[in-house]
This record gives C-alpha cells, sequence and structure tokens, in this order.
C-alpha cells in the first residue's frame, strides 16, 4: 500500500480531502470480465471507476442486483444492489485505504475515518473537525 503523507498542519477536513484526492486520481485497470470471460482493461483513474461499471459494464440500475465479475474476485456476498457493489469495487479492488493522520487506524471508507476522527483519543491540531 502506498504511504500517503500530507501537512501536518491540516485539519481533519483539509485531511480527508487531501487522501480522497490522492486515491481518486490513482489510475487502475479495469478487471471486470466481460460476457466470454476476458477482463475490460481499460486503464482509468479511480473516480471514473463508477461512472465506467454503469457506461461500459451495464450496472445502470440503482436498486438492480448485480454479482462482482472483476476478475479473480472471491467474493462470497453475492449479487449486491450498485451501490453497495461500487464500494466494494473501491474498498476490495482498488484498495481504497482511508489511514487516520493521527494514529495507525486505517479505514476502508470515508465516513469510517470521520467518525473515528470524531473521537480519535489522539491530538488533533485543532483544525476542521
Amino acid at each position: 500500500m502506498d504511504v500517503i503523507e500530507y501537512n501536518q498542519s491540516f485539519g481533519d477536513k483539509e485531511s480527508v480531502d487531501f487522501i480522497a484526492n490522492v486515491l481518486d486520481s490513482k489510475f487502475h485497470t479495469c478487471l471486470w470480465l466481460d460476457g466470454e470471460g476476458s477482463p475490460c482493461n481499460q486503464v482509468l483513474e479511480a473516480k471514473d471507476f463508477n461512472a465506467h461499471l454503469r457506461s461500459t459494464h451495464g450496472l445502470t440500475a440503482p436498486s438492480g442486483s448485480y454479482p462482482c465479475c472483476w476478475y479473480g474476485c472471491s467474493s462470497l456476498r453475492g449479487a449486491q444492489k450498485r451501490p453497495g457493489l461500487e464500494r466494494h469495487v473501491q474498498e476490495i479492488h482498488l484498495e481504497y485505504r482511508w489511514p487516520c493522520g493521527r494514529c495507525d487506524q486505517v479505514f476502508t471508507r470515508k465516513a469510517n475515518l470521520k467518525s473515528h476522527l470524531a473521537g480519535c483519543p489522539y491530538p488533533g491540531n485543532g483544525g476542521n473537525n
């Protein structure tokens, strides 16, 4: 995993925004399998993956139920609604990680990091919590 370093004088909001920008700007290869079992192989910025899954791979209905067709995925979750599958792709396949700048904890979701920061026992800089 890449180490994300940021300005220690950032408040919590700036730190989270910075991490989001770093994660969203990384490039990844789409390994979603087509109907014949071949991976897509399109290279995209992480921030473009949800739109790509919708427009290229047919994940169009938010309430529709979709299995994960990522090459090598061993998820036992079965079919998921689109928002859950999009989170799965970010967390598992794109390996989104949200590190706390105050302690050593790392989270797979931005919301969990924000919640943690509200009660992290290590002091911040008094910034924008």
